[in-house]
């Protein structure tokens, strides 16, 4: 009995050792990424667009990866999801509901389209 508890204390002393490494992993990927996305929010200019341009916006999934695309790398003063206040747009702490709405006359025609971050 004693050397079988033995050997589950040194099996999950494995497993905790183990888990210990890929948390370290993650954490050095995870720095690697901030200072990555520090340095390109520093070098790369901004994207000028046209927010006119961004038409017939499903509200749906899809609808939303097309805000974020189009509004990638554009100008945060211009343009604030809530990420950064200044620089290019990069969306990696994107913690805003994007809200879609699409509405239809009875011919099926978009009459509004549009969508409001919060």
């Amino acid at each position: 009995e004693v050397r079988r508890t033995g050997r589950s204390f040194n099996d999950l002393k494995g497993l905790v050792r183990r888990l210990d490494e890929e948390r370290r992993l993650i954490t050095r990927n995870s720095a690697l990424a901030a200072l990555l996305v520090t340095v390109c929010r520093r070098v790369l200019p901004v994207r000028q667009v046209d927010p006119s341009a961004l038409r017939d916006i499903p509200p749906s999934f899809e609808g939303y990866r097309r805000i974020m695309d189009f509004y990638f790398f554009t100008d945060a003063g211009l343009y604030f999801f809530g990420d950064y206040p200044s620089g290019p747009n990069w969306f990696v702490r994107l913690k805003r509901n994007v809200a879609i709405l699409l509405v239809r006359d009875r011919d099926g025609k978009i009459v509004y389209n549009y969508f409001a971050v919060s």
